[in-house]
This record gives structure tokens, C-alpha cells and sequence, in this order.
């Protein structure tokens, strides 16, 4: 949830990619941070 957050917070439309686009591959990171980490 804070990954989808914090792409919410860096999204820049005006690029013109789309949302998913620029927030899955951060999301995926995330997750993989988090299994890292436990």
C-alpha cells in the first residue's frame, strides 16, 4: 500500500505514461523489498 502511495506522489502525467505503467514496476520492488527484509 505505501508503494502504490508513494507512485501516487511521484506521478507525473504531463510525461505521458500511463499510471500502471509508472507504478507497477515500483510496487513489484517493493514487495521484493519487503520479502528481503523479513
Amino acid at each position: 500500500m505505501v508503494a502504490l502511495m508513494k507512485a501516487r506522489e511521484q506521478f507525473k502525467p504531463e510525461l505521458g505514461f500511463k499510471f500502471l505503467t509508472f507504478a507497477a514496476p515500483r510496487i513489484v520492488c517493493e514487495i521484493g523489498n519487503g520479502i528481503w527484509k523479513t
